[in-house]
């Protein structure tokens, strides 16, 4: 029998005063749209000079999106990581490698493909963000069946 790929990843963006809890991943349950129960939707952000991080996908911004878990759709599926920092201009994103384990890659990358920022999640537990120019970070997963 084919397995889908079904798993949730938190990655908590913050300053170190303030954070957010990102949930991004999989289920066979979900659609690649807002599903009520399992997607949380983030507010507008806030006026610049106050730190905001949130999902970015379909024109949507997220604090919690979990995509189609599909056995035959085993291809990179990309989500944007929308920050606006604060004056102290650092962010910081953790997550658990561990946890990653198995379930496929996972990258995060600047807009140029990786030519500034390429971190392998599943060798790293942290990341941090000084240069305000880098607004946009991709995460990028393939997931595998598990």
């Amino acid at each position: 029998e084919i397995s889908h790929p079904n798993f949730s990843v938190i990655m908590n963006v913050g300053t170190g005063k303030v954070s957010y809890d990102l949930t991004f991943g999989f289920s066979p349950k979900a659609t690649d749209g807002y599903d009520h129960g399992t997607d949380r939707y983030a507010p507008p952000p806030p006026p610049p000079v106050f730190f905001d991080a949130a999902l970015w996908r379909d024109g949507e911004r997220y604090y919690s999106q979990i995509l189609k878990g599909d056995a035959k759709d085993l291809k990179e599926h990309v989500w944007d990581i929308d920050l606006q920092f604060s004056p102290e201009n650092l962010i910081i994103l953790k997550w658990n490698p561990e946890s990653l384990k198995g379930l496929g890659s996972f990258y995060l990358q600047d807009a140029f493909d990786g030519k500034q920022i390429n971190v392998d999640m599943t060798s790293k537990n942290t990341f941090q963000i000084t240069n305000p120019t880098h607004k946009k970070i991709k995460l990028k997963v393939t997931p595998v069946s598990s």
